[in-house]
């Protein structure tokens, strides 16, 4: 189109930056986390939760590990000791869910207040991959 040498305004720039995503971006976020017996140094407990994909897009990997720990504070740091990990296999879509529930030995010699963590997390989620981890409610732990 003729614009008369008047060419100089047809660049536009945003004020801010934008984010480019090689593929739609899952995030995993655990929901709901509980325990079910009395929590006693060196004996059972079990432990239960959920994970739902809140992304745009399903999981771009088929599998991944959530991470189980034990720790003094809420925000799941003071680690006491790593207890394990359960896979989960298969890729999770939009909106879809899955529960878990392991069987945990807590360590000898622990008494007073703890808390059993996870942490979820593998598949590609962009800038959300900071909601990926849940603490249970305090547990008193007997000797």
């Amino acid at each position: 189109m003729f614009e008369n040498h008047s060419e100089a305004n047809n660049v536009g720039r945003l004020a801010h930056t934008v984010d480019v995503m090689p593929v739609p971006y899952a995030d995993l976020r655990i929901t709901s986390l509980g325990t079910e017996g009395a929590p006693a140094s060196g004996r059972p407990l079990s432990l239960t939760w959920e994970v739902v994909n809140d992304g745009i897009g399903s999981t771009d990997s088929g599998e991944w590990s959530d991470q189980i720990w034990l720790s003094r504070n809420a925000d799941g740091s003071d680690v006491v000791a790593q207890l394990g990990q359960a896979r989960h296999i298969g890729q999770l879509a939009v909106g879809d869910r899955y529960s878990r529930r392991v069987e945990l030995t807590l360590p000898e010699g622990i008494d007073g207040t703890h808390y059993l963590n996870v942490r979820t997390g593998g598949p590609f989620e962009f800038v959300f991959a900071d909601n990926n981890s849940a603490s249970s409610p305090a547990l008193p732990v007997q000797l």
